[in-house]
């Protein structure tokens, strides 16, 4: 009779007989740790910033204000305070390249990098998650990084769209998300919420009548995040498409 035992590094097969009634294991995972749901804390906020020539202006205002005060001379205080305008507004010219950033006030958006590392972080507690082998498991798995006003729905797609059934009709792991890309950064309107449209590569795996069956699955998605305190959360999710990576 033929016996399979099952783990990251498996499966291991065995002939079992009624003079080798026993499964003999060995862990090949010396170095193995369990994944575990991990909080994303990177910082993704950039200001908005305007080159402002600071200098520039200040000495336009200052040529303004001189020759507002000119006008009520006469004579030699009006011709100095004319010159003086003069001399200011000069200076302005030659200052303007000097430029000085300035923070604008309202919504800031993420660069492409920034929004990466976030939608990394989530992605691999998503596949996390999804080795829950029950529904509680599976809610008390999403609850560290997924906003609370939208677990149902973001734990129904994730089951809907990133679920990969073998053919022995178990559910395929996920070892690994590669290929990441960055399509689409988007404010929302719903402070601090931001919509992002990415692709990724899950590389997944898994045991079936002794046999472990690989693929690798591009994923096109959208996917929004929001800022609670010091983490970010995933606050909704669209599988777009799924086909198999080329």
């Amino acid at each position: 009779m033929q016996a399979t035992t099952f783990d990251p590094a498996g499966p291991f097969l065995t002939l079992l007989s009624p003079d080798a009634q026993t499964i003999q294991w060995k862990n090949y995972l010396t170095q193995w740790t369990e994944p575990v749901i991990r909080r994303v804390t990177a910082s993704i906020e950039k200001p908005m910033l305007i080159a402002v020539p600071v200098y520039a202006a200040a000495l336009v205002l200052a040529g303004l204000a001189l020759l507002w005060v000119g006008r009520g001379k006469a004579g030699a205080a009006s011709i100095g305070a004319i010159a003086l305008a003069c001399v200011s507004f000069g200076a302005a010219a030659l200052a303007f390249p000097i430029k000085t950033e300035v923070k604008l006030p309202g919504q800031t958006t993420p660069d492409a990098e920034a929004a990466h590392l976030v939608i990394s972080g989530l992605l691999n507690n998503v596949s996390t998650a999804m080795l829950a082998n029950d529904d509680a498991g599976f809610a008390a798995a999403l609850a560290p990084f997924v906003s609370r006003m939208h677990t149902i729905e973001v734990g129904a797609e994730i089951k809907r769209g990133l679920s990969v059934s073998l053919p022995s009709g178990a559910r395929a792991r996920t070892d690994g998300i590669v290929n990441l890309r960055v399509e689409q950064i988007s404010a929302s309107n719903r402070q601090p919420n931001y919509q992002i449209l990415a692709t990724w590569t899950a590389q997944v795996s898994g045991g079936h009548w002794g046999h472990m069956h690989r693929r690798a699955i591009t994923y096109r998605g959208l996917v929004d995040i929001l800022h609670e305190g010091e983490v970010w959360v995933l606050d909704g999710l669209t599988i777009l498409s799924a086909q198999p990576a080329s």
